[in-house]
């Protein structure tokens, strides 16, 4: 097996070295690994396997925070996205479409075509990169929070489905305070806040939890004194939803909801750096 990692992060670009390197077990998983170093882009931040050519072919996409020679708090500057082939590692751009700061990517065959697309979140907003015919094409999805640079955009996004349809979870701004829900509309993704209470919003996904067709929400901030919720749709256009305690002592960084127990059930998973915990919430059913 082997494990692609990113380490030497800041949100100060010219102080981020961005290293990429790959971890290559031996004959024993349980031995010493050895390390490679594949690439140093400065804030490298977000990395997610991709099988954007439908293949079943995995690359690893690497989504910096920042421009190169961005300068907060504005963050001035085109963000790029690259990947990577696994035995080849090396650099290829998709993009460098996105502004200001690229807080979250999602992977997800948008558009049904049995390939990967990747959303992007930026202050620009939300964005689709499509591979078609050798080439990335940029969409725009929505703008995210309306509020000026570099107050607005989107920090986050998960992409769910209320039965056949699909909504768009997102936290807005960047490490914001609203969790948001996108819906189509006629000509237009719906903009919904569902919550404006979070202080350094961070963690985000989806997941039918309940087993009834319909994804949950989960999201956090990850204050010393964060929390993490689940929120259910209450009708089905996802019009309303119901905010659910998870949990009250911890503050997320980040949260993965799979099936640890086999059960067929997903549970949940939190890490809250600043209580240095690392929580699995079980779930036990409806």
């Amino acid at each position: 097996p082997e494990i692609v990692l990113a380490y030497g992060f800041s949100n100060y670009p010219r102080k981020s070295p961005g290293v990429v390197t790959v971890l290559r077990a031996g004959a024993d998983v349980r031995g010493v690994w050895s390390s490679e170093i594949i690439d140093q882009l400065p804030t490298s931040h977000r990395l997610r396997c991709a099988d954007f050519e439908g293949t079943g072919r995995k690359v690893v996409v690497n989504a910096p925070l920042a421009a190169e020679t961005a300068e907060p708090p504005d963050y001035r500057g085109r963000v790029p996205l690259v990947f990577y082939r696994p035995g080849e590692w090396r650099r290829v751009v998709i993009g460098a479409d996105a502004q200001g700061v690229v807080h979250g990517i999602e992977i997800t065959d948008w558009d049904g075509d049995g390939r990967d697309e990747i959303l992007v979140a930026s202050f620009l907003g939300i964005h689709c990169y499509d591979y078609q015919a050798g080439q990335w094409r940029w969409q725009q999805i929505t703008s995210g929070d309306p509020s000026p640079w570099p107050k607005g955009g989107t920090s986050d996004i998960a992409v769910g489905k209320l039965g056949k349809d699909k909504f768009i979870a997102a936290i807005e701004p960047w490490h914001g305070h609203q969790v948001v829900v996108y819906t189509p509309g006629h000509s237009e993704w719906r903009r919904q806040v569902i919550d404006n209470s979070f202080r350094d919003g961070h963690a985000l996904l989806t997941s039918d939890l309940n087993r009834d067709g319909r994804d949950e929400i989960v999201a956090g901030y990850r204050t010393s004194d964060g929390r993490v919720y689940i929120y259910a749709a209450t009708d089905p256009q996802g019009a309303s939803w119901q905010r659910l305690p998870l949990d009250t002592e911890l503050g997320p960084a980040s949260c993965a909801a799979a099936d640890l127990n086999r059960d067929d059930r997903p549970d949940i998973v939190c890490v809250g750096p600043a209580q240095r915990q690392l929580k699995w919430y079980e779930n036990l059913g409806p």
